[in-house]
């Protein structure tokens, strides 16, 4: 939470240790990845997470954030229909930026 991806990269070997896989260990690897404009690194992090949370709905959104980034259009298509398929009431904000990604993805077809 402090922005230090060396300390949290530094923790990789022990976190490997443990005997119950982390995956808000590897969910705070990819946001500090992208935010350092490490889009690959970051959907790498973001889908070692995913194996282990799937139903965590932000973050399929900086997956498809980080995949429209690499202009990597499929990816981001793919990870749009996450985001919409786990939007609810509370994350329609989620749902209609994904949406907005589906449609430009049927335009450029």
């Amino acid at each position: 939470k402090a922005d230090d991806l060396g300390a949290l990269e530094a923790l990789g070997p022990s976190v490997a240790l443990l005997s119950a896989p982390l995956a808000e260990y590897d969910l705070w690897r990819a946001r500090l990845y992208f935010a350092r404009s490490d889009f690959l690194r970051a959907i790498e992090c973001g889908l070692a997470a995913a194996a282990h949370i799937p139903e965590k709905i932000s973050l399929w959104v900086l997956l498809m954030r980080a995949a429209l980034r690499l202009e990597n259009l499929t990816l981001a298509r793919d990870f749009a229909i996450r985001v919409v398929a786990l939007a609810c009431e509370r994350t329609y904000k989620f749902k209609a930026e994904a949406e907005r990604v589906l449609q430009q993805q049927t335009v450029r077809v």
